[in-house]
């Protein structure tokens, strides 16, 4: 390819061609030309202004963004999301004029009075000198509040010089057609494909030149460095359209390729709307695979167009293209004579069956998933289908959709059919790969249940490096969940198999598993435990590094190094008399790294040194998942934050407890990302577990220590085997079975039905390599331990507190709860309105005249209670006052029917009940037994010592209460 202009002399040349734009008072085509800058370098998510600006309908907004709060597409492939504004308000102005700054400021007024803006981006022809853009937007920061950012003619210049967007420059600034940036030695014959091209027309009616101009379109349309290639391709391929001696298949093939150019290239497939309508007219007559497949994408990429501003057809086009689509495709899978034919035709079918079938229809995705899942059916016969191919869409569209389970059932059977074609390293390369895209999505939980699959393939498959550093991607996980412990666990189990596995050299993987333990040691606050795993890390590193020792060739020992000099720093400050017992942790350690880490944390300069102790602490508050220098002293306590609750395990730090106690926190944690997976109706709180260690024990013994009153914390008692359960199970079922049961308000049996589908996957996240407690003390030995010193250590600062970081990811479901339904709520509170009214239709009048009552009752009122609940505490304190329930213990059946009995009569005149009798007290208790009875209406076990309060919450939350009511007679 012909060199071109240096980027230097092209952005010259380009404001040139800007500043003839304020000579031609070219407004509009300034306008859409910084539209489509700011689309590429700034926001993905913007639309153009609508209407005539002389009208004054846009405000001043010569473009601006939208939310993206988008809803699934079915093609995955855009980068859309990942460069647009989100929820931010950002509006974009443009001018020509020369006078630029009185101009900004004046549209900056216009463009805050049309509502509420986060940030204005102004494109600007004339140049703007930095020193008056900063004090313009100190103006708009301090003034108006809103963040301004002033983009003038040669910053504009600059970016049109580039390859990706010199496309721009050649549509609205007129440029020849010779003039272009120098393209890359790319070796792969794009050059000379272009230049064989630059002085020829194609033949009309041949298939191998349509086939070289769109492998040319192609690459530069998903190539940024040949994106302004891309009209002069277009400009070749449309000879195909253009021509009546071309073959209709062959025209057809050429607007499906300029339109996915256009769409994909430069973002608007508006100019092809007349072509898209062309190729839809006939579209039952093509009923090739291939012909289909195109037809698919092609409606996917106009819906997708619609939702993002970048095609203007209408939704009523689209669900008749769709629905003449989806009958060609039936009647073909009618007719298909094998296996074959159907596995594809049931494949297309899934692209397009969830697309909305009429204009207010909504998507469907569970259509899209039916299809897929019939075509697996249909694969399990067709040996050659590209199942591998799929999978790899599937992970497109999962990385979007995340915890959805009907997509990660279709891609776990297409990993079981690659493993049984392919084996089982290739099925786990492809949960590897979801795995990536989730987490490069935020699905973060998602994405471990795929490493999980990862792993399992892989060892089974003979990749034991790779499920060893699947192990450490998963270890990164859980800490970045905030579940440090669980992620120590995969981290020593990765440190373990590289060190001692049989066969694969896996030795250059221990001091990175090593330095990953570290690292989850620190990150858990425990200072002692990040010297002695650093201790461990250091003799990898000399046995298995090259350059040991050089910090400048190790960053990442660097780093922990400096951390050390921030931890004995920090000590320094809160309690210096103790950093002579501190320093024995490490004073064997080689001079080169102990003499900088002594050095760096008794410089002033460090922040230890420079912040107040309140600053301090708050940045220690924030760097770590659970109070610093939390192994320190006799007693040990671990905390963290999942599903809502508050988790505390304390226990002896000893040597001969400290690891069967942190197999429990880790056991533990492993078991919340279980609980995520399925609805088991637990209440916020806090859990606390007191752990010991018996070595005469041989399974785990455990207890509920009963609260003496209602309460939100439940605590435990727990005693484990020494070396801790060897077997996963026991831990399930002696320690983790019991504390899901006192945590779910789920009847026990439902609650086993529910967890039961997840039993075989926790199983497998629980064991690892070894027990913990083994792993643990291969690593650290009893003397590296350093009980004495441990428990020589005091608290630090134990007047603080300490707050849990919240992980959004981890908190409990949010929606309806289980067994909850509307139309069923609406029954049963219009009985309550019925029933009620009846039961207290004499005595309401005597207690709403009563002015303390009527009170109680509008403050209940003002509180968000709906009649029908006032009604059923009012019906309650009636009950209790006629219907004596003295029994002793749990009334029995026959009692609890006389009382609905009684419930279910209207009240006589001669009955009414005094005001007197709906006290205070009477009212607060019988709100917290209403609040029982509701929960158990849904099916739900409160139990007797569940906090009233939380239980309210729980069912204002999930289960309708506060929100749902019916039509009803005024009760005041």
């Amino acid at each position: 390819m012909a060199d071109g202009p240096s980027p230097a002399q092209l952005s010259r040349v380009l404001r040139f061609h800007l500043n003839e734009l304020g000579a031609l008072n070219a407004h509009h085509e300034f306008e859409h030309l910084t539209r489509h800058v700011a689309r590429a370098r700034l926001y993905s998510n913007i639309l153009p202004a609508t209407g005539p600006v002389s009208a004054g309908g846009d405000g001043g907004r010569d473009f601006e963004s939208f939310r993206t709060n988008l809803p699934l597409p079915l093609t995955a492939n855009s980068p859309f999301v990942a460069e647009a504004s989100g929820a931010r308000e950002v509006v974009f102005a443009c001018s020509l004029e020369k006078r630029i700054e009185p101009k900004i400021k004046k549209d900056v007024k216009s463009l805050i009075g049309g509502g509420h803006v986060d940030e204005i981006i102004y494109f600007c022809e004339a140049d703007f000198p930095i020193g008056r853009r900063r004090r313009l937007q100190k103006w708009a920061r301090e003034d108006h509040n809103v963040e301004l950012r002033i983009f003038d003619g040669q910053a504009i210049a600059e970016w049109l010089a580039d390859r990706d967007l010199f496309w721009i420059a050649q549509q609205y600034l007129s440029l020849p057609a010779e003039l272009a940036p120098a393209g890359p030695n790319t070796g792969d014959g794009y050059g000379d494909r272009l230049a064989r091209w630059r002085d020829r027309d194609p033949l009309v009616i041949s298939h191998a030149d349509f086939t070289e101009i769109k492998r040319g379109m192609r690459r530069a349309t998903f190539d940024l460095a040949a994106r302004h290639d891309l009209r002069f391709w277009i400009a070749k391929m449309e000879a195909f359209t253009g021509h009546e001696a071309t073959p209709r298949g062959l025209v057809r093939n050429a607007m499906y390729e300029i339109a996915v150019a256009s769409l994909r290239g430069f973002g608007d497939m508006n100019p092809q709307a007349h072509q898209l309508r062309d190729y839809y007219s006939d579209v039952g007559e093509w009923t090739g695979q291939a012909d289909l497949q195109d037809a698919a994408t092609l409606l996917v990429y106009a819906h997708g167009g619609i939702l993002h501003s970048t095609y203007h057809g209408s939704l009523e086009e689209l669900a008749e293209w769709r629905n003449t689509l989806l009958a060609t495709i039936d009647s073909e899978i009618e007719s298909a004579p094998g296996p074959v034919r159907r596995t594809g035709l049931l494949r297309v079918r899934g692209h397009i069956s969830g697309l909305p079938s009429a204009p207010d229809a909504p998507n469907d995705l569970n259509a899209s998933r039916v299809d897929w899942a019939r075509m697996l059916d249909e694969a399990k016969a067709t040996p050659l289908f590209p199942v591998e191919d799929f999978a790899d869409f599937l992970t497109k569209v999962i990385a979007i959709a995340g915890e959805d389970a009907g997509l990660l059932a279709l891609a776990e059977r297409a990993d079981e059919l690659i493993a049984e074609r392919a084996g089982g390293a290739v099925a786990g390369e492809k949960a590897f790969k979801r795995a990536l895209a989730l987490l490069d999505n935020d699905h973060p939980l998602t994405a471990i249940r795929e490493l999980h699959k990862a792993k399992a393939k892989w060892f089974s498959g003979d990749r034991i490096e790779g499920a060893v550093r699947v192990m450490l991607l998963l270890a990164d996980c859980y800490r970045d969940l905030g579940l440090a412990y669980a992620a120590k666990n995969y981290a020593l189990a990765a440190a373990f198999i590289s060190e001692y596995h049989p066969v694969e050299p896996l030795g250059p993987i221990v001091p990175t598993a090593r330095l990953s333990v570290s690292d989850f040691e620190d990150n858990s606050g425990c200072a002692v435990g990040f010297i002695q795993a650093m201790a461990a890390t250091l003799h990898a590193h000399v046995q298995h590094a090259a350059d040991p020792l050089d910090l400048e060739k190790h960053a990442e020992l660097k780093t922990n190094v400096g951390q050390l000099a921030t931890w004995r720093g920090a000590l320094l400050r809160f309690a210096p008399e103790i950093v002579p017992t501190f320093d024995r942790l490490y004073a064997d350690w080689p001079p080169i790294i102990l003499d900088p880490i002594l050095s760096a944390s008794e410089s002033p300069d460090g922040f230890w040194m420079q912040d107040s102790p309140d600053e301090l602490w708050a940045r220690l508050q924030a760097a770590f998942l659970d109070r610093p220098f939390g192994d320190f002293g006799r007693i040990r306590t671990v905390r963290w934050r999942a599903m809502d609750i508050d988790w505390k395990c304390v226990f002896e730090n000893r040597y001969a407890v400290v690891p069967e106690a942190e197999q429990v926190v880790a056991s533990l944690q492993l078991f919340a990302i279980i609980l995520l997976r399925v609805d088991l109706v637990t209440i916020p709180g806090e859990v606390h577990i007191e752990i010991h260690v018996d070595s005469e024990l041989a399974e785990p013994a455990f207890e509920e220590i009963e609260p003496s009153e209602p309460t939100t914390i439940r605590t435990f008692s727990l005693t484990l085997p020494f070396g801790g359960p060897a077997d996963p199970w026991l831990m399930l079922q002696g320690v983790l079975a019991p504390i899901l049961g006192a945590l779910s308000l789920l009847p026990p049996k439902e609650a086993a039905e529910a967890l039961s589908d997840q039993m075989e996957a926790l199983a497998g996240e629980l064991f690892t390599a070894r027990p913990y407690p083994e792993l643990y003390r291969d690593l650290i030995s009893e003397e590296a331990f350093g009980e004495a010193i441990r428990q020589a250590l005091p608290n630090i600062e134990p007047h603080r507190v300490f707050n849990l970081p919240r992980i959004v990811s981890l908190s409990t479901p949010v929606g309806p709860g289980p067994g909850y339904d509307a139309d069923e709520a609406a029954v049963s509170i219009k009985q309550r309105y019925s029933r009620s009214f009846a039961y207290l239709r004499h005595t309401l009048p005597a207690i709403l005249a009563d002015q303390d009552v009527r009170a109680r009752l509008e403050a209940m009122r003002e509180e968000g209670l709906k009649d029908w609940e006032i009604l059923s505490i009012l019906a309650n304190i009636a009950l209790n006052a006629r219907f004596s329930f003295d029994v002793e213990g749990r009334p029995t059946r026959e009692v609890m029917e006389q009382a609905a009995a009684e419930l279910n009569r209207s009240e006589e005149p001669d009955e009414a009940l005094s005001a007197e009798v709906f006290s205070d007290e009477a009212i607060r208790v019988n709100r917290m037994m209403f609040i029982g009875a509701h929960v158990g209406s849904w099916g739900l076990q409160g139990g007797r010592m569940r906090d009233p309060d939380a239980l309210e919450e729980l069912l204002i939350r999930r289960y309708g209460l506060r929100r749902d009511d019916v039509d009803h007679e005024t009760l005041f």
